[in-house]
């Protein structure tokens, strides 16, 4: 299926340009209402750009579009809101890059594939994040493609997305993996909660075929289609040692 497509354009003047504040070296703050792409432009490979409380939407046909190595992370998890608007997909990510979101709410997509986050070719974390409300033909929150791709979902949730072909201007959409649609890579989903999803098609939760993989710890995912297997244990939490006292002085000769 086409990677990208939105049925509407964005209203003229729609894009919010707010206040963009460099912070320590390599760190990018951003308010509320800026031009979020803007600033992940000018950013440089291996940055973080932090998102201050608020919604931040765009005006093509992701909110975000990612190609390059970044941390995107709230500066208080839970209160930075993508929102699609009912126009567009959330976050798109492909020509192969590595990629960590972290406390981030993806909300309002409505695009082909992958309303809320599109990932293709690349190594991506997302950790603390909620992915909800979401429209797309395949993969109403998330989806994910290409043989070597690894998308690792940490203490997050995906709920009450849908996927129908009513939401595929390219009529590929099949309505199928509500919350996720996993047609390629590798996803591992550890404390996360993946419910409330619909699917008009097949896997209302969890959607995955054509030799993808995917497993979760602990937490269990029903309405699924295809198959999903349990994560090994991670291993338990082993603090630091504390660092050794340092060797005492030599005595005089």
């Amino acid at each position: 299926p086409p990677t990208h497509r939105s049925r509407f354009t964005a209203p003229p003047g729609r894009l919010r340009l707010g206040r963009v504040t460099p912070g320590m070296q390599g760190v990018t703050i951003v308010q509320a209402g800026a031009g979020l792409q803007v600033a992940l432009n000018a950013a440089s490979a291996g940055d973080e750009i932090h998102l201050a409380n608020g919604t931040y939407t765009g005006s093509g046909d992701s909110v975000l579009e990612i190609t390059k190595d970044i941390t995107i992370r709230a500066l208080s998890p839970g209160q930075a809101v993508l929102d699609g608007e009912g126009l567009r997909r959330g976050v798109r990510i492909f020509r192969w890059c590595t990629v960590h979101l972290e406390g981030l709410v993806f909300t309002g997509g409505y695009t082909s594939n992958g309303g809320g986050l599109y990932v293709t070719d690349g190594n991506v974390k997302v950790t603390s994040c909620a992915i909800k409300s979401n429209n797309a033909g395949n993969g109403g929150g998330i989806f994910v493609s290409g043989a070597s791709t690894l998308l690792t979902i940490t203490s997050s949730s995906v709920h009450q997305n849908t996927a129908s072909p009513d939401y595929d201007d390219d009529l590929y959409g099949l309505g199928n993996g509500g919350g996720q649609y996993i047609q390629g890579g590798t996803v591992v989903s550890t404390h996360t909660s993946i419910y409330s999803n619909t699917a008009t098609g097949s896997g209302p939760n969890v959607y995955t075929c054509c030799g993808s993989h995917m497993c979760t710890w602990p937490n269990a995912v029903s309405g699924v289609s295809g198959s999903i297997s349990q994560c090994p244990d991670p291993p338990p939490f082993s603090p630091p040692l504390p660092p050794s006292p340092p060797s005492p002085p030599s005595p005089p000769p």
